[in-house]
């Protein structure tokens, strides 16, 4: 399985993460407490699980020692970690959390595109990325 790799990421930036995170699966409180279309609701499920796991993953990383951290996400991670900083970019009044927001947004949407342009070779014959990516 393909992974995003995120290199030293200081744990004041995990710790907006991981607010964010938490901020983004509260935003979808409304849809599962009243569902309307079973689409949204079942997409609601699937993201407020994904945000808590990441919530909790990045957890022990925000309470280390440690000023930087490296860590790896799964595609379905990482996009749920853009969606939350998306959301907080939109929403957010700090400007420190709007521009780290940003900063792993470009970075994400980087690595996916990358993905797809490796996938794109792949499917020609052309070699060249290796499976786990990183920036």
């Amino acid at each position: 399985m393909k992974k995003i790799t995120f290199k030293k990421v200081s744990a004041a930036h995990a710790e907006i993460l991981q607010s964010e995170l938490l901020t983004y699966s509260e935003g979808f409180n409304e849809h599962l407490k009243h569902p309307e279309d079973n689409t949204v609701y079942l997409y609601s499920i699937a993201q407020v699980d994904i945000a808590m796991q990441l919530w909790f993953f990045l957890r022990p990383k925000v309470e280390s020692a440690k000023k930087e951290v490296t860590f790896s996400l799964s595609l379905s991670q990482a996009v749920c970690l853009f969606n939350a900083c998306s959301n907080a970019s939109v929403c957010s009044e700090d400007v420190y959390v709007i521009n780290t927001c940003h900063k792993y947004i470009d970075f994400i949407d980087a690595e996916l595109k990358s993905l797809i342009v490796y996938e794109e070779k792949k499917e020609t014959g052309q070699k060249n990325n290796p499976e786990v990516l990183s920036a």
